[in-house]
Order: structure tokens, then sequence, then C-alpha cells
């Protein structure tokens, strides 16, 4: 003789629960069961993630392009070459 009682939970969800001679099954601990197990590995993927972009960032892999054209790579000894030479080549086209 099986026996099917309904209650409600904290989440205003019915918890059916199963009541047979052996066993008892309840549909609310095996779904919230599953549910913790992948709210964990939703939190193991997001947070190895968010460690993968700190250690990134703190490598300086992601460039913040404004700071390095404007500091670094105006200054480098091949582009001042190049403005002499665009200098030189300018000034002989206009004389």
């Amino acid at each position: 003789m099986k026996k099917i009682y309904a209650f409600l939970d904290h989440t205003h969800n019915y918890i059916y629960v199963l009541y047979t001679n052996r066993i008892i099954l309840s549909n609310f601990y095996l779904l919230h069961k599953n549910i913790i197990y992948f709210n964990i590995y939703i939190y193991i993927y997001v947070y190895t993630f968010l460690t993968f972009l700190y250690y990134l960032n703190n490598l300086n892999i992601f460039i913040n392009i404004n700071n390095d054209l404007n500091k670094n790579v105006i200054n480098t000894p091949n582009l001042q070459k190049t403005k002499l030479r665009e200098k030189k080549y300018t000034k002989n086209f206009i004389e």
C-alpha cells in the first residue's frame, strides 16, 4: 500500500514524499541534491575563471592600449627614425 503526502517547503514548492513498505523516496531530496552539486560545479568554474583573469592581469597580458600608445610606442627609436625619414623626404619634396 502506497501513501503519497504533499508538504510545502520554505520556497513554497510542494514536496511529494512517497511512503512504501520499505522505501521512502523524497522528490525534494533528490532534486535539491542535484541542484547543490550543480551549484558547486558552477562555483568552481567561476572561481577558476576569475583567478585565471586575476593572474593574467598581474602578468600584464591585458594591455591598456591608450597607456601603451602614449607612453611606450611613440618613444621607440624605430618610430623616431621613421619620423626623421619622413621629415627628410617631405623637405626634399617641398623644395
